[in-house]
């Protein structure tokens, strides 16, 4: 019986450091998306707007992206300013 529980905390122990290492990548890959987007805003010449400008400006293109025509405009223009 002694052994039976010695061999799940060891397992649960496993378990929750594999926990931990999988929380911590995510949260590096997030940060680092996040930081990537913080750089198209700089890349973009809107680092030093408003925030709420900033943001209005990102909720307007969002809504909208269903416009065919000008979502391939906005792509074709990003793609250009990646290249640059």
């Amino acid at each position: 019986m002694n052994s039976d529980l010695l061999a799940l905390r060891r397992t649960l122990s496993t378990l929750q450091g594999e926990y931990r290492k999988m929380r911590k990548r995510e949260r590096s890959e997030d940060t680092r998306h996040k930081i990537e987007l913080g750089g198209l805003v700089i890349k973009a010449s809107l680092g030093d707007e408003d925030r709420a400008y900033i943001l209005g400006v990102l909720l307007t293109g969002n809504r909208r992206k269903g416009d065919a025509r000008l979502r391939e405009q906005m792509i074709k223009l990003g793609r250009e300013a990646l290249r640059q």
